[in-house]
């Protein structure tokens, strides 16, 4: 689904992250990310330095629908 969808949010919160750094996002999600219909919190995400990480970030974006 696209990251800004129906009812649109009323204010986006973009987020820089490391493709590592998952946990840190998880974190995001699970507090001030979290609840809140009229704000859509995306992470902005850099390339991946190895097949293994960028599978893992193919498989949060499909689970969580935030990652750029």
């Amino acid at each position: 689904p696209p990251p800004c969808g129906h009812p649109a949010p009323t204010l986006l919160v973009l987020v820089a992250s490391a493709p590592a750094h998952a946990e840190q996002r998880q974190a995001v999600r699970d507090t001030w990310g979290a609840g809140v219909a009229a704000v859509r919190t995306l992470f902005v995400v850099g390339l991946p330095a190895s097949p293994s990480l960028q599978a893992a970030l193919v498989h949060e974006a499909a689970a969580h629908g935030d990652l750029l």
